[in-house]
Formats: structure tokens, C-alpha cells, sequence
């Protein structure tokens, strides 16, 4: 058992002298509940993302071409920013506490669920700056300049250089 990689709840008690193995009920009962628990906000999401988008097709007769294209690229936004903790977060933990219910062992690709799981806030900020038209040209302005700045800035050989150039400054 020392050699076993596992993350999920230990839904079965097994005695040391024997084979015989038993389900906990209380085990089992908590991870029911969590399971419930993640099913019910994944359900929630869904239904509040309908509404908000029931909410903004009301307005779409008043707002002008670029209000409309921000609104949807926004909710575009919420739509990933709703699935990338489902995928990343819930369902890596899910599948974990369901999965032992039937004796399937991941092995060593349990630790998959934990990488999922801490690569999900970086990835929920790439995405938005991805999404978002104006986001995406700020940060790419951004890292433009300070590419620019670098390329500009003078290599220094190490030796002097009495050059002078056309606005009568010494270069280094």
C-alpha cells in the first residue's frame, strides 16, 4: 500500500490479517455530498449565465455597434471564466471522489488532478486577455515597447568609444 499514489477519499475499510474489505457509509455519504455540492453550483452557473444573457438581449436595440461587440466579447469571457473552474477545478475533483466508488486506480496520473487544479488561475487570466479586443492590443503595446527598448539600448563592449554622433553626444 506505501507504493500507492492516491487523492481521492478512502471509501474502503480493509482489515490487515484478511482480503475482506468494507464500504464506509459515512466515507461514502460525505463524498455523495460533495458530489452533490459541485453538481449544484455547476447547475447554478448554467442557470445564472442563461439569465445574465436573457438580461443583456433585452438591451441589444439601444446600444451602439462597439457597446454590442464589448458585451459580446465579455460574455464570451464569462462563459470561459464559468468552464475553466469546471474543467479545471470540479470535474478533476469529482472524477476523484467517484472513481474509487468502483476500484479504478489512476496510479501516478492521480497527481493530474493537482496540476489541473494550480494551472487554473493562471489560465483563467490568459484566456480573458485572449478574449477581450482591448485587453489583448494593451498588452500586446505593452510587451511591443519593452521589446523596443531592448533591441534600442547599446551593447557595451567593454572598450571606449570616442565616437561621437550627429547630436554631438558621446555614445557608450
Amino acid at each position: 500500500m506505501e507504493e500507492v499514489v492516491y487523492n481521492g477519499p478512502l471509501l474502503r475499510i480493509c482489515n490487515r490479517n484478511s482480503e475482506d474489505c468494507e464500504l464506509s457509509i459515512v466515507t461514502c455519504m460525505v463524498a455523495g455530498l460533495l458530489v452533490s455540492y459541485i453538481i449544484t453550483i455547476c447547475g447554478l452557473m448554467i442557470y445564472l449565465g442563461a439569465m445574465t444573457y436573457i438580461k443583456l438581449s433585452k438591451y441589444q436595440t439601444v446600444w451602439s455597434d462597439r457597446m454590442l461587440k464589448l458585451q459580446r466579447q465579455l460574455w464570451i469571457a464569462l462563459i470561459v471564466q464559468t468552464a475553466n473552474p469546471i474543467f479545471f477545478m470540479y470535474l478533476p475533483i469529482l472524477i476523484m471522489n467517484i472513481v474509487p466508488i468502483f476500484r479504478i486506480s489512476f496510479g501516478p496520473y492521480a497527481n493530474l488532478s493537482m496540476i489541473a487544479f494550480t494551472i487554473y488561475p493562471p489560465l483563467d487570466q490568459i484566456f480573458i486577455i485572449y478574449i477581450i479586443n482591448d485587453f489583448r492590443q494593451c498588452v500586446k503595446k505593452i510587451f511591443c515597447g519593452v521589446v523596443r527598448r531592448i533591441r534600442k539600448q547599446p551593447v557595451n563592449n567593454h572598450h571606449e568609444n570616442n565616437h561621437t554622433d550627429t547630436t554631438g553626444l558621446n555614445k557608450l
